[in-house]
């Protein structure tokens, strides 16, 4: 599972997806996470990510943004 956090341009998006997939990895779900006009987050990974995980992942990067910012 590997997130992707980016601008929310299509051509960013591709290139982000691009770069994954050189890796050798493959798409096997893909999780969105946030989006709006500036910014798009979301999760790729070779194999099923659930809801838990998602939330999981989202509950820590939120957190540690917010203390950054803090």
């Amino acid at each position: 599972m590997e997130p992707i956090i980016c601008q929310n341009d299509a051509e960013i998006v591709l290139n982000r997806v691009k770069e994954y997939l050189a890796t050798g990895k493959q798409i096997k779900d893909v999780c969105l996470l946030d989006q709006n006009n500036d910014q798009i987050v979301f999760l790729l990974g070779d194999a099923e990510i659930s809801e838990d995980k998602a939330r999981i992942w989202w509950d820590g990067y939120s957190s540690g943004l917010k203390a950054a910012l803090s």
